[in-house]
């Protein structure tokens, strides 16, 4: 993968966390597992959502020459969709990824198709239906979609103060 855009000071954390330094790009994925995992179950509908956003996202990475491929996406998926991870380890990557995709000149393309499987994913699947108003999402979906965007906000402001 590119690491022209390495964010400094996480090789440790990432180490640390069994995430080789080539994946980083892949990091990008976070926000999407937090959201699958938000209601404590990972459904089947939101699990399609999730492969067609690696399915994308692994176009855009071959199309920045990364050499990657779909089967090492999904293997690099696979153990945080097999047993949830504990949401510290989820925020912690989620905020590495997302300090990473907003440093790519397309940033704000990323963060649009990202916002939007986010909503996918988090409209995807209802515990009860019908359901009543206001609650096609889960409060705990809402709750992770909300401090998804604030990490976007927070990082998108380190971004400008650093300019």
């Amino acid at each position: 993968m590119d690491n022209r855009n390495r964010t400094p000071g996480h090789a440790e954390t990432l180490r640390r966390m069994g995430i080789a330094p080539a994946d980083a790009d892949l990091l990008e994925l976070m926000p999407l597992i937090e959201m699958v995992w938000a209601d404590g179950l990972a459904a089947d509908a939101e699990l399609a959502l999730l492969d067609s956003y690696i399915q994308d996202l692994t176009r855009r990475l071959e199309a920045d020459q990364a050499r990657v491929d779909v089967t090492h996406v999904e293997e690099f998926v696979l153990p945080f969709l097999k047993h949830r991870p504990q949401p510290e380890q989820l925020q912690t990557l989620r905020n590495i990824g997302l300090q990473r995709m907003l440093q790519k000149p397309d940033a704000a393309e990323r963060r649009r198709r990202l916002l939007a499987a986010c909503l996918d994913i988090g409209s995807a699947a209802v515990k009860q239906y019908p359901y009543p108003m206001g609650e096609r999402f889960s409060s705990d979906e809402k709750k992770t979609f909300f401090e998804i965007l604030q990490t976007i906000e927070d990082a998108q402001q380190t971004k400008l103060s650093t300019m």
